[in-house]
């Protein structure tokens, strides 16, 4: 489940970078077709952002750091229990850090993911973008923005109730220029 989460995240960042070669292709070719065409970069951008921010987070803050730990550990084992335990801690810390047991941000991550392979999909044909394409792109955006809002706030939430240092650490990468607080306090006024 761990890795498998991890590969989809990879594969999700990697779709999104063929769609951004697709999309400077495409630039280049059809110069007269860019206003029509940047909602499609902007909700590109938005997913790259959200997908290469969780990326690191996955990468640098749990993985690297929580692997540290866990070699330090297997150097001073004196056994292969105390090796077994210190693999079971890792597993569990970074299964843990990574959110996959809290069901509503596996589940967010897993729609935003899915709809990042979507996308890619859809531009993976780049030139030939269709007014059908742009319909669907502008459903996409719309879903993407519920997600990943409602993510954010589910995370921030879970902040508010646990303080959690790997928790504020993914919150201060994906909100660090305040988009998704300052949205959430946009809707709280208008409510």
């Amino acid at each position: 489940m761990l890795f498998k989460f991890f590969l989809i995240v990879k594969r999700a960042q990697l779709a999104l970078q063929d769609a951004w070669v697709q999309q400077m292709v495409t630039k280049r070719a059809f110069e007269c077709e860019q206003p029509r065409l940047a909602a499609l970069w902007r909700l590109r951008y938005q997913m790259s952002f959200l997908v290469n921010n969780l990326q690191y987070y996955l990468q640098v803050d749990v993985l690297e750091s929580q692997y540290s730990v866990l070699v330090a550990k297997m150097k001073s084992s004196r056994d292969f229990e105390e090796s077994r335990v210190a693999l079971d801690t890792f597993l569990a810390t970074v299964l843990a850090q990574s959110f996959l047991l809290v069901r509503p941000v596996a589940h967010c991550l897993e729609k935003i993911l899915n709809m990042c392979l979507q996308f890619s999909a859809l531009t993976a044909y780049g030139i030939q973008v269709t007014d059908r394409d742009l319909t669907e792109a502008e459903r996409m955006s719309t879903a993407f923005d519920r997600h990943a809002s409602l993510l954010f706030k589910i995370l921030s939430s879970a902040q508010t109730h646990q303080g959690s240092a790997h928790l504020a650490q993914l919150l201060l990468r994906l909100d660090y220029n305040h988009y998704y607080s300052e949205s959430m306090a946009l809707s709280k006024g208008s409510a």
